[in-house]
């Protein structure tokens, strides 16, 4: 039996709420210090959360359906965002187990980046979830920003149809 669109809506939603509750979690923990705010929560809890959300959104026979594609891609980038200020805080060194899960979420980041923004090289920009795609090119920047993990320039390349088509929808013209 399918699912009426209700249902999808519905999934997407409940989805989405759990992962921006998940992403507080993370905000909370990288900023409340640099805020002088107290409420910052425990890093393995959180990590282990956003791994949770995403072992459970990406084992969806439709996860990269439109249902799953905007949470999946938040916390993804949820997870590298604190995993990266995990190494930071702890001035982890290479090889440390925080460096190479960090690594290991930067692959992941940037398999699932290239393959969302591939896989919508064609589409109308309008269609596309502003949402994900602000989410890919967050992660993007912040993965170039790395000296260790810089993509090649074919697969930068690759990249700038896709970075044009948001610019042309999302960008304010001054005139």
């Amino acid at each position: 039996m399918d699912s009426s669109p209700l249902d999808l809506i519905s999934q997407r939603v409940r989805s989405m709420g759990k992962v921006a509750l998940l992403a507080g979690r993370a905000l909370d923990y990288m900023q409340g210090p640099k805020m002088d705010i107290g409420t910052r929560g425990n890093y393995n809890s959180i990590d282990s959360d956003l791994e949770n959300m995403l072992d459970h959104l990406l084992s969806r026979k439709d996860s990269y359906s439109g249902s799953y594609c905007d949470p999946t891609t938040m916390a993804l980038c949820c997870l590298f965002i604190i995993r990266q200020e995990r190494v930071r805080e702890l001035n982890a060194h290479p090889g440390s187990k925080e460096d190479l899960a960090l690594q290991a979420c930067r692959r992941m980041v940037w398999d699932t980046c290239r393959e969302s923004l591939e896989s919508n090289k064609g589409a109308d920009i309008t269609r596309l979830s502003y949402i994900s795609i602000f989410c890919v090119f967050y992660c993007l920047s912040a993965l170039v920003d790395q000296t260790e993990s810089t993509p090649d320039c074919d697969e930068i390349d690759g990249l700038l149809p896709t970075l044009r088509m948001f610019a042309q929808r999302w960008t304010v013209e001054c005139r």
